[in-house]
């Protein structure tokens, strides 16, 4: 996941941490409809947010969300555990 616009090519906070790129996301197909929503979130990952990582953002995956799980991946995720 971007954190702002699959767009945007620049780092978050001016961090050169690998990890300011993108978050950690993990998406499971649950039916037909997901697996093709799956396939078109990673297409545009590459070919439209593409920045040293594959990137969607919270604009595409709200398009595409139909019979996908998603979840937060590890400390890498948006969601962190304190």
């Amino acid at each position: 996941m971007a954190p702002g616009s699959r767009f945007e090519k620049s780092v978050a906070s001016g961090s050169q941490d690998e990890d300011t790129y993108a978050y950690h996301l993990i998406l499971l197909a649950r039916n037909n409809q997901g697996y093709k929503n799956l396939v078109k979130l990673v297409t545009s990952a590459y070919l439209e947010g593409f920045y040293y990582k594959p990137r969607i953002d919270k604009e595409l995956l709200r398009k595409h969300h139909e019979g996908l799980i998603g979840m937060s991946a590890c400390l890498g995720g948006e969601v962190r555990a304190s």
